[in-house]
Parts: C-alpha cells; sequence; structure tokens
C-alpha cells in the first residue's frame, strides 16, 4: 500500500512537471512586438501616445513582411533537392520583401523623429545607433 502511494506521488509530480516544461516550451512561440522606442527615449503624453500608434502601425507592417519572408525562405529551402523550381525568382522575392522591411523601419524611424524636440532626436539617435551596431542572431 505504501508503495502504491510513493509511485501515485511520482506519477503525479511526473505529469506536473511534464505540463510545464510544454507550457514553457509553446510560451516562446509568440513572439511579442519589441519594446516601445518612445518609451525607451522618454516620451510624454500625446507625444508618447501618438508614437505607440505609429509604433503599433509599424509593428503589424513588419510582422505582415516578416511572414511573408518566412514564408519564401521556407519555399526556397524546401527545393533544395529540386532542380526544376527557379531558386533565382525566391531568392529575388526574398530580397525585395528584406529591401521593404529596411524602408519601413527608415520610414517608421523618421516618423518618430519627427514628434520628438531637441533632446528625444539625440536619445532616438543614440538608441537607434546602439541597436544597429549591435550584432543580431536570427530568431529562431
Amino acid at each position: 500500500m505504501k508503495n502504491n502511494n510513493i509511485q501515485l506521488i511520482i506519477i503525479v509530480l511526473l505529469l506536473f512537471s511534464n505540463a510545464f516544461t510544454i507550457f514553457l516550451l509553446t510560451r516562446g512561440k509568440d513572439h511579442k512586438h519589441p519594446p516601445y522606442i518612445s518609451d525607451e527615449i522618454g516620451l510624454e503624453g500625446s507625444k508618447l501616445n501618438h508614437a505607440h500608434q505609429l509604433e503599433d502601425a509599424h509593428f503589424a507592417k513588419m510582422k505582415n513582411i516578416s511572414d511573408q519572408i518566412q514564408k519564401k525562405q521556407s519555399s526556397l529551402f524546401s527545393t533544395i533537392n529540386n532542380n526544376t523550381v527557379n531558386q533565382d525568382s525566391l531568392l529575388t522575392e526574398i530580397n525585395r520583401l528584406e529591401m521593404d522591411r529596411n524602408k519601413l523601419v527608415i520610414k517608421h524611424f523618421r516618423a518618430i523623429y519627427k514628434i520628438c524636440d531637441s533632446e528625444e532626436k539625440t536619445k532616438l539617435t543614440t538608441e537607434i545607433n546602439e541597436h544597429f551596431s549591435k550584432p543580431h542572431r536570427p530568431r529562431r
């Protein structure tokens, strides 16, 4: 009887640990957008609200383009063993989407820059330079 209770406790603990592990593994799959740069540079009041609106719209556009790039890359890598598919056209589409993404980033930072005063502009420029000077690993 005592042996059965110990086995039952061990099984319950293993079930909980498995459930917790699955939770941790699936939790990271839904990528949140990066922090608002407007918060980093210290915008306040109506400027902050306006910047958050700009940032939310920007993140939605960036997610759309990132999803498109991911699909194209998936298609490209699934054609590795197929010589009949034109991989150059897929690469061209991926490059075009990457250029579009970079243009969106520049456009977004210009929009934020326009609503900043001189001190905030300096902070924004510093944040941008620090962010883009760091090497970034690809997301998994």
